[in-house]
C-alpha cells in the first residue's frame, strides 16, 4: 500500500467515527425554537404587543408560492416601541450560546430614519415575566426595498427563567411605519462544531505524523 492510500484510509475511518459521533447532536440542536417562525398561512404565536396592526401576507423572504411572512404598521410618535413577540417554550440551559436570526423587509417610501430591529430577552420568571436579566438586539433594518437578515448570538445568563423575541420598531417621526418579517428562528449554537473544528484539526497533525512515520519505515 503505497502512503498516500494508506493516510487516506485512516482518515475515512476517523471521519466515519466522527458523523456516526456527532451528527445526531448536531441536527437536534440545530431545531428551531421559535414557533411559527416561518409564517407558512397564518401569524399565530404572534400577538399584538400594542396597538400596531399585525397581519399575515403572501410576501415571501423566499418567494415560495406556499408561504408569507409577518406584515406590520404601526404609527408613533418617536422613539423605539414593541411590535410583536413570542415567549418561547423552552428553559434556558444558564451558560449556553443562542443564535436569533431573522429577516425584515422595510420598503422604502417611509421616513428613512425609521428602523426595525430583534431582540433576545432573558427574564427571571418561567412565563416572560419578572425582572429582565439580560437582552440581547440585533442590528437595525431600515427602508431599502430589500430583506435584510438580522442576526445575534448571546449566551444564556445565569438567572434566567424564560426567554422572549421580540420585533421593535424605531421612529425617527411621527409617519407610519411598514414592515415585512420572516424566517425567525432561535436555535442554540451547536457546540459539536467546535467539536468536529478540533478533531479535523487533531486528524490533520496525526495523518501527518502517520505518513512521515510510514515513509520512514519503507524507506
Amino acid at each position: 500500500m503505497s502512503t498516500s492510500a494508506f493516510v487516506r484510509c485512516i482518515l475515512f475511518s476517523v471521519l466515519a467515527v466522527l458523523s456516526v459521533a456527532f451528527t445526531p447532536s448536531l441536527v437536534a440542536a440545530q431545531q428551531n425554537l421559535v414557533e411559527n417562525g416561518e409564517f407558512d398561512i397564518n401569524v399565530d404565536g404572534w400577538p399584538n404587543a400594542g396597538n400596531a396592526v399585525v397581519d399575515w401576507s403572501s410576501f415571501d423572504v423566499d418567494d415560495a408560492g406556499d408561504s408569507g411572512s409577518l406584515l406590520t404598521e404601526f404609527t408613533f410618535t418617536n422613539g423605539a416601541v414593541l411590535a410583536v413577540g413570542q415567549c418561547l417554550e423552552f428553559a434556558p440551559v444558564a451558560g449556553a450560546p443562542y443564535v436569533l436570526s431573522g429577516s425584515v423587509f422595510m420598503p422604502t417610501g417611509q421616513n428613512p430614519g425609521h428602523r426595525v430591529y430583534l431582540e433576545l430577552r432573558w427574564r427571571v420568571d418561567s412565563e416572560c415575566v419578572g425582572d429582565i436579566v439580560q437582552t440581547l438586539r440585533t442590528v437595525d433594518a431600515t427602508p431599502s426595498d430589500a430583506w435584510e437578515t438580522l442576526e445575534v448570538e448571546g449566551i444564556a445568563p445565569a438567572g434566567a427563567g424564560s426567554t422572549r423575541v421580540n420585533l421593535f420598531y424605531f421612529f425617527e417621526a411621527n409617519e407610519p411605519l411598514t414592515a415585512y418579517v420572516d424566517h425567525v428562528v432561535v436555535v442554540p449554537e451547536p457546540a459539536d462544531s467546535l467539536l468536529y473544528a478540533s478533531a479535523f484539526a487533531t486528524l490533520a497533525m496525526v495523518a501527518a505524523s502517520t505518513r512521515r512515520n510510514f515513509s520512514s519505515t519503507v524507506g
